[in-house]
Order: C-alpha cells, then structure tokens, then sequence
C-alpha cells in the first residue's frame, strides 16, 4: 500500500507546487477577515490536495492500469483513504504553524490563539467531507467528477459564511470550550463515518467495470 501512496505524489508532481500557494491564498483571505475561523484554511488545503489527486487518477486513467497489477481493489481504496488522512493531517498542522508564526509576527492583528478546538474541529470538517466525496468518485469516477467537485467547492464555501459567524460569536461571547464528553462523542462519530465511507467505497469500486 505504500507504493499506491507514493503513486499519489509521483502522478501530482507537477502540480504539487499549487498547494503550498493554494494554502497562503487561503490563509491571507481568512485571516485578513476577523470574522474568519481561520482553522478553515486546513479544511480547503487538505480537500484541494485530494480533489487534485482524484482528478489525476481520473485524467491518466490510473485504476484501469492498476487494476491489471497484483494487487486488489480493497487495497486501492485504502491507499486512496490514507493519503485523504496524510493531506488532513498535515494541512491541519501548517495551518497551526503559519497562524501561531503571523500571531507573533503581527500582534496588531490582535489574533485570539489557535486553539485545540480549532485544531480537531480542521481535521473532523475535513473527514466529513472526505467521507463523503470519496465514495462518489469511486461510483462515478470519470462520468461526473467535475460536477462532484464543483458541488463541493460550492458546498465548502457556502458553508463558510455559517461557520465563520459561529466561530466569531463564540469568541465575543467568551464561550468557553466543547466539554470533553461532546468531543468524545463528535470525534467517535466522525471515525465512525470514515469507517463506513471506506467500507461503502471498497463496495462501489468493486461493483465497477473498468
């Protein structure tokens, strides 16, 4: 399985050098707004990055070459999955880093810290809408992947407004953070539906003709 995720960067290669300026776009909009949950910045970086290498397997048609190797589609899947995990993960942390580096920098922005809460809500925002994309692109794979990532572009940003005035409101209010038992509970649940995300795309792509 390592090798399928190897594969993942090799066939991005040439546009690997996008994220890095996909995520300061981001982060400069976000944080020039103080209205912004700026953990968001995560969000778009790890789902851009996924929607860059579905959309690179789709363009050189790598399942149908994959598929006459010895390995099977269950292994696929999973690969596809972990690297979804890689991008979240490590999205989520240079997000962490780059806002604790301009806090310091520039503490007239008057920035609240950058708090764990935020940190978990990035990688639980961004697995939902894993869990959600991935089992489509394994069902419709060529025939409507530009429709899915339109919709999901327009989902992400739409949902924007929504969570960044949440997220604003919580900070003039002083609320204080989620108690451990709803974090618990929140976090099982989002495991539980990347779960069942694998499981219902393993299902998909093994019913698919290539």
């Amino acid at each position: 399985m390592l090798n399928l995720i190897r594969k993942d960067f090799i066939v991005m290669r040439s546009s690997l050098g996008l994220i890095p300026l996909y995520f300061v776009i981001f982060s400069i909009v976000l944080i020039s707004n103080t209205m912004s949950a700026y953990f968001l910045v995560a969000v778009y970086t790890a789902f851009t990055t996924l929607m860059m290498s579905t959309g690179a397997d789709v363009k050189n048609d790598n399942h149908a070459f994959l598929i006459t190797m010895p390995m099977n589609r269950a292994q696929m899947v999973k690969s596809k999955y972990a690297t979804a995990l890689l991008y979240t993960g490590v999205a989520a942390i240079a997000c962490y880093i780059f806002y604790t580096i301009v806090r310091y920098v520039k503490p007239s922005l008057g920035m609240p810290a950058y708090s764990m809460g935020q940190f978990l809500a990035s990688i639980g925002i961004s697995l939902v809408f894993v869990s959600i994309y991935l089992p489509l692109f394994y069902w419709l794979s060529k025939k409507g992947m530009a429709i899915i990532n339109t919709v999901f572009m327009i989902l992400l940003i739409g949902l924007t407004p929504f969570i960044n005035i949440g997220a604003y409101l919580m900070r003039k209010q002083n609320v204080g953070s989620i108690d451990n038992t709803s974090v618990a509970l929140i976090g099982l649940g989002v495991v539980l539906l990347f779960i069942a995300s694998y499981f219902l795309a393993k299902y998909l792509f093994n019913r698919k003709d290539l």
